[in-house]
């Protein structure tokens, strides 16, 4: 009798420790599962997010009329399908393994009992395609806008001859209406230069930050016919510096600090050409910043 009540401890107390490692192998796979998820798309979605409300309060800031508005958004598009699918793929898979290898442990029970994941299981779905369809609709928008931009473009170039240094409107057909000022002439190529190494010249190397060879970020700004930055209107058009690199902040706002640096305050540009720099966008790569 006694042998047999130390076996029932014995196994009792096995089943006790083998629910206890269950349990912290379930907690251990949902914190990694947590970590990845908040890594990939801290800036999107939680698990208390099931729908992409977040997308669409971010789309009414941009004006899809606009091409930098355009290449902007898509540029969230993007970001959000990556986000999504891996939602989709990595998060959703790990939270199903939790229920299904440690089905009696608290934290399956807990998730089980969790309406935002099974939410988000049951549309992941046709939010990804909804995402997928967007992004495909926003790029041939962009390509309808370039072709509208360039064929105006066209339009007011062909409105316009020389007279001395100064531009006058033809008197031909659809060339009725546009501004009398415009100067279709671009910047001569030393012109240019001579911008670019003005705003090298205004880039600071942030302290103790490490570039890596091949990263980029494109920063747009608009500037007055004073040739003085609008700073409300700096912007990042593109960039490969994940949000998760620990320099991504020094790196986008030292890139923006050279347009308010003191010595670029007014732009080295001829004032007549005010169409031909009025907005500009900048690439500072890795050779542009390393100096």
């Amino acid at each position: 009798m006694y042998k047999i009540l130390s076996l029932f401890l014995i196994l009792l107390f096995s089943f006790n420790s083998l629910a206890l490692t269950n349990e912290e192998k379930a907690r251990k796979l949902y914190v990694e599962t947590n970590l990845d998820l908040n890594k990939n798309c801290s800036d999107y979605y939680t698990p208390h997010d099931t729908s992409v409300s977040t997308f669409h309060k971010i789309k009414g800031n941009y004006n899809l009329n606009i091409l930098d508005d355009l290449f902007e958004y898509q540029k969230i598009l993007e970001e959000f399908l990556y986000c999504f699918n891996f939602v989709k793929n990595n998060y959703l898979p790990s939270i199903n393994e939790i229920k299904s290898k440690y089905p009696t442990t608290q934290v399956a029970y807990d998730l089980i009992n969790q309406k935002t994941i099974w939410d988000i299981g049951f549309f992941i779905d046709e939010i990804c395609e909804d995402l997928e369809k967007e992004n495909k609709l926003i790029k041939i928008k962009i390509e309808q806008t370039k072709a509208e931009i360039e064929k105006e473009n066209n339009r007011i170039i062909n409105c316009y001859k020389t007279n001395g240094n100064k531009y006058k409107r033809k008197k031909l057909q659809g060339c009725e209406k546009g501004d009398t000022t415009y100067n279709p002439i671009g910047l001569t190529t030393s012109e240019l230069e001579i911008l670019i190494q003005q705003l090298k010249s205004c880039w600071i190397f942030p302290a103790g930050v490490v570039m890596e060879p091949g990263i980029f970020v494109k920063i747009s700004a608009q500037f007055n016919q004073d040739a003085q930055v609008d700073k409300n209107s700096l912007r990042v058009v593109d960039t490969n510096i994940s949000k998760n690199n620990i320099y991504y902040d020094a790196i986008i706002n030292g890139a923006k600090r050279t347009f308010m640096n003191p010595e670029c305050a007014t732009l080295k540009v001829p004032l007549d050409k005010y169409n031909a720099w009025k907005n500009i966008t900048i690439n500072f790569d890795f050779e542009f910043m390393k100096m």
